[in-house]
Parts: structure tokens; C-alpha cells; sequence
């Protein structure tokens, strides 16, 4: 079995209000999605972090989805890997 992997991805507010993140989705079990800040001041970001415990090998895709206060919400985040 493959061992645990965290990837990260940054969130930034582009915009002129609060960009607050409501939820954070992942399709898979073996993916655990979390933010480290979910109330984004204009010009200001956060962390998503994202565990990943894949339970075979080979190439996998993920998808995270977040949900926010955003026009263009729900952003989909995709992870592919090779797991050996």
C-alpha cells in the first residue's frame, strides 16, 4: 500500500469582498480536503490541503471540489498521480 502524500493548492481573493469557502469535496474516500482559512479577505489567501491515501497502484485522478460565495463556484481542483 501507498503511503499518505499531502498536496496543497493556494486560494486567492482577487476580488472586493470576502471570499468565503462553504465546503470542500472530495470523490473518493481515500481523499480528506481541508482549508485552512474559509473567510478570504480581498487580496488575501488560504490553503487547501489535501491528504491523499491511495489503497492501490497506479495512476489515479482525483477531484476536489470547493464551493464558495464565488460567481464562478463550484471550482474543481484535479490531482493526478502515479502511485507505486
Amino acid at each position: 500500500m501507498a503511503k499518505k502524500t499531502e498536496v496543497r493548492f493556494m486560494l486567492y481573493n482577487t476580488g472586493h469582498r470576502i471570499l468565503t469557502v462553504n465546503d470542500i469535496v472530495s470523490d473518493c474516500q481515500c481523499t480528506k480536503p481541508e482549508c485552512e482559512i474559509r473567510d478570504i479577505l480581498p487580496g488575501d489567501s488560504s490553503t487547501v490541503k489535501v491528504n491523499i491515501l491511495p489503497t492501490l497502484a497506479g495512476p489515479i485522478m482525483q477531484k476536489i471540489t470547493v464551493y464558495s460565495n464565488a460567481c464562478n463556484s463550484p471550482e474543481i481542483l484535479i490531482i493526478r498521480a502515479v502511485v507505486i
